[in-house]
């Protein structure tokens, strides 16, 4: 016992020494002296401590601020999904499609082929297609080939807001299969649109057009919003490159 009591001391003491000399914590130099974690360990971990606290405090999610703290994701980056969290977003890979199904909701859909948006109901959703029934008849919809969502009641401000490009159209471009010839906006791009509350004409693969405004965005797609307050959902395959003009000009 005496011999247990005489290391105990002896232990706090080094302890105590080696907090003093370094900052950190009695409790966490115990760890270190006991062969635990290194040092080096013990104040990588208290950093982690003090900036999942300060992210907490900033507002940022505890699960988000965990993975920052971790450097399991970057903080500009976590807080865009805070953001989308917050823009009604809460899986960031959501499919809004899949939600029209479940939710039982008439949609009105603009898609690659057709001159002018139909209005529906999806009555089966699948992973890349599905089935959508416009009044009386049902046809089977590839995922890729649509290029807007949206409530069939905004469907004048969403036509008001369309435009054309001749020259785009003119490329003969439509639907695209292969995931490499597809145009994605970066995450930090969208980022800045959405700050600025700028206009941006979206340029789709066949020459037809949108202009709005970010309001938030998934992994697939984005909610536009037009100066009417009308909502959208925009599917980022259906973009062309050329919306890149716009889009970083509305953040400058």
């Amino acid at each position: 016992m005496k011999v247990e009591s005489k290391q105990k001391a002896e232990d706090r003491t080094r302890a105590q020494e080696l907090a003093t000399r370094t900052g950190v914590p009695v409790w966490g130099a115990f760890r270190v002296i006991r062969g635990e974690l290194s040092l080096n360990e013990l104040l990588k971990s208290l950093m982690r401590r003090e900036k999942f606290a300060r992210l907490q405090q900033g507002g940022l999610a505890p699960d988000l601020a965990g993975h920052v703290a971790s450097g399991a994701l970057e903080e500009w980056r976590a807080q865009a999904l805070q953001d989308m969290r917050n823009a009604g977003r809460v899986r960031f890979a959501a499919d809004r499609i899949e939600i029209a199904h479940r939710e039982k909701l008439r949609t009105a859909v603009w898609r690659f082929g057709q001159a002018d948006w139909e209005v529906g109901q999806v009555t089966k959703s699948r992973t890349y297609d599905f089935r959508f029934q416009v009044g009386q008849q049902e046809s089977d919809v590839y995922k890729h080939d649509v290029k807007m969502l949206c409530n069939p009641d905004d469907l004048s401000d969403l036509r008001a807001a369309s435009g054309h490009d001749e020259q785009l159209h003119a490329k003969g471009l439509g639907a695209s299969k292969d995931r490499h010839d597809r145009y994605r906006p970066s995450d930090k791009l969208l980022c800045t649109a959405r700050d600025s509350e700028s206009d941006v004409k979206w340029m789709f693969r066949d020459g037809t057009a949108v202009s709005g405004r970010v309001h938030a965005f998934g992994r697939w797609d984005m909610d536009l919003v037009l100066d009417s307050g009308t909502y959208a959902t925009l599917f980022f395959h259906a973009l062309h490159s050329n919306t890149e003009v716009s889009l970083s000009s509305s953040g400058s």
